[in-house]
């Protein structure tokens, strides 16, 4: 058995939400829960036994929880217990590491508690680390794009060491899945969908080896909830750029993408690397103002950002940061990580965090505030100086790289606004979004259904769900487009409504279906004030969405 000698606590997040009248909206659903199904895809292993590793799950709770993290097929099984605003960690067995290059294994991990907790999962290799922010049951989802990155050979190997890959895990027994990947990989040619079916603790993972191969863009479908993991066994970002790190995050589901966020470069380096993945046809993606690329559905757009920046897009999209391979500027401390973008509309109001005792000596904060607020964040009980923030341009939100220590942290401010947490060693890196709340993703009631066989088919062709998103968001009348909030997938009869955070509604109107464009007006004409907003769609007498978003003037 090996002796676990350090108790990192790495960089946790817990996202608040903020509340709507009962009858409009009983409360977001975030990265709070008191059941996970989790995993660790596959990683490049050194051949240096020196090199420490550990699969490490940290689990942080608010008001204290006590709970279980179990492997069926390894019949693990550990209680935890954690007290008010602390986090401890469970280290499980490294044999729960997936090693299936296209198959089934029993290897889900599950994570239960008595209260919320949230929880990060942490791959950790000296040299070739990363991590992820889980999600709980009610916030994962049926469909999903997978966020990989490109197979390539690296730190002077002669074969790809940084396989392309991705893992499913069924959180439900008769879980079919229809993947349609983006690039052929083995006998999976590409564009052409084939199943698999689950049943509860199995997982699913899928890796393509070739060199220059990228499983970005491969469309994961579901007939229940599944957890989506994207990743690379140990990529160099940008592609010929060395040293490789593996990434590795868990994926929000289409229904939580966003079509407006702030970027904040990571402290230390000179520039990251981006990627915009699409999920329409005709999606065009602006960063500063200016249009980068068109889109369609699936595919993905690459660039470098070295200053903070405001991209949006005309349908939603995910947004993925990497940190680049050491190489790229010599960095002393740094390599790749992956981090999920938080869309503006998924910032929360209060985080707890946690920096790793050992094992990262730089810590750091990004954080996205909206301008007006910029001295009001309170990082454990202190104002972040609103000196510390700058202005990222017609966005109405500023940002703040933030250094932190080791251990317990808390930060809170009177408007959303957004974290990421991320950390260097020498050639290694941790990142992931410091937390979540999904205002727009839809209640999902399991339905079990018989298991299907795997059948390789060449006929079925997914069909995406229209799903209500509103954008740009932040919405500022001066800079969008016609001067208006844009709001589709309408049908005819549906009533609209914008809200007060105390409930007073502003505008009231009923949809003759498609798109929906508001001025920023009240129902008398008079532009309303700037601030927080919520959004609702009753369709038959039925909330058929909700959620909220920044109305700036400027």
């Amino acid at each position: 058995m090996r002796m676990v000698i350090r108790a990192r606590a790495l960089a946790l997040g817990l996202a608040s939400s903020l509340l709507l009248p009962a009858a409009v909206l009983a409360g977001p659903v975030s990265n709070q829960g008191t059941e996970f199904w989790l995993t660790f895809p596959a990683q490049y292993l050194q051949t240096n036994p020196s090199l420490p590793t550990a699969l490490d799950l940290f689990i942080l709770s608010q008001s204290g929880a006590s709970g279980e993290v179990s492997i069926a097929g390894l019949s693990f099984a550990q209680a935890f217990s954690v007290g008010p605003n602390s986090a401890v960690t469970v280290v499980v067995p490294e044999t729960a590491m997936l090693s299936a290059a296209d198959g089934v294994q029993e290897m889900a991990i599950h994570v239960t508690a008595n209260n919320n907790i949230t929880v990060f999962g942490l791959e950790y290799e000296q040299r070739a680390t990363d991590g992820y922010l889980g999600l709980p049951v009610g916030a994962i989802g049926t469909q999903y794009w997978v966020a990989s990155f490109t197979a390539d050979v690296n730190q002077g190997a002669t074969t790809t060491i940084s396989d392309t890959e991705f893992a499913v895990v069924a959180s439900q027994d008769a879980t079919s899945v229809t993947i349609t990947p983006s690039q052929a990989v083995g006998s999976h040619p590409a564009g052409v969908p084939y199943t698999v079916s689950l049943n509860q603790w199995e997982t699913y993972q899928l890796q393509g080896d070739v060199l220059g191969s990228d499983l970005t863009g491969t469309q994961v479908v579901s007939n229940v909830p599944v957890a989506l993991f994207g990743a690379n066994a140990c990529a160099d970002v940008p592609v010929s750029y060395m040293r490789c790190n593996m990434l590795l995050e868990e994926e929000i589901p289409l229904a939580t993408w966003g079509s407006s966020f702030v970027t904040v470069p990571l402290a230390t380096r000179s520039a990251d690397t981006f990627r915009y993945l699409s999920s329409a046809n005709g999606t065009v993606v602006s960063v500063n103002g200016g249009a980068v690329a068109t889109l369609n559905q699936g595919q993905f757009f690459q660039q470098e950002l070295s200053t903070a920046s405001y991209i949006t897009s005309t349908a939603p999209i995910l947004v993925m940061q990497f940190s680049n391979s050491d190489s790229y500027d010599n960095a002393s401390l740094g390599d790749p990580c992956e981090i999920t973008v938080p869309p503006v509309p998924d910032y929360g109001t209060t985080y707890q965090l946690a920096a790793p005792a050992t094992g990262f000596p730089a810590n750091y904060l990004n954080v996205a505030a909206p301008s007006a607020e910029a001295g009001a964040i309170l990082l454990d009980g202190a104002p972040i100086p609103a000196a510390s923030f700058t202005a990222v341009g017609g966005s109405g939100y500023s940002s703040a790289q933030v250094s932190i220590g080791t251990g317990y942290h808390q930060l809170s401010g009177p408007q959303p606004f957004g974290v990421e947490s991320y950390g260097f060693a020498s050639f290694d890196a941790y990142g992931y979004p410091g937390g979540l709340v999904f205002t727009n993703l839809p209640t999902l009631t399991p339905t079990l259904t018989p298991t299907i066989t795997p059948t390789p088919t060449t006929t079925f062709t997914p069909t995406p769900v229209c799903e209500i998103k509103v954008w740009p968001v932040p919405f500022n009348p001066k800079y969008a487009v016609g001067g208006v909030l844009k709001m589709d997938c309408l049908q005819p009869g549906d009533q609209v409504s914008y809200y007060t955070l105390s409930g007073e509604v502003v505008f009231q109107a009923t949809s003759s279906g498609g798109e929906f464009d508001w001025n920023g007006a009240n129902t008398q004409g008079v532009p309303v004030t700037p601030g927080l907003y919520f959004y609702a769609v009753v369709r038959n007498g039925n909330t058929a969405a909700r959620g909220k978003f920044i109305l700036v003037r400027n």
